[in-house]
């Protein structure tokens, strides 16, 4: 199943959105910086692997 990704991504978001909320009622300052970080490597991490490996950077499909 091609869309099952989302599964696992809203799996992650679930278990890491409440301490990133929570960072961010309790200090806003250090919450920010959390979720930047978060973000940062979020984008960052995906990029080099696929840059590393020199995949494509759009999925391609091709059904038959």
């Amino acid at each position: 199943m091609f869309q099952s990704w989302y599964v696992s991504c809203d799996m992650h978001y679930t278990l890491l959105a409440p301490f990133i909320v929570m960072a961010l009622v309790k200090r806003p300052a250090k919450g920010l910086a959390y979720l930047a970080s978060t973000i940062s490597l979020a984008t960052l991490i995906p990029f080099l692997y696929t840059y590393y490996y020199k995949h494509d950077g759009v999925l391609r499909v091709y059904m038959q």
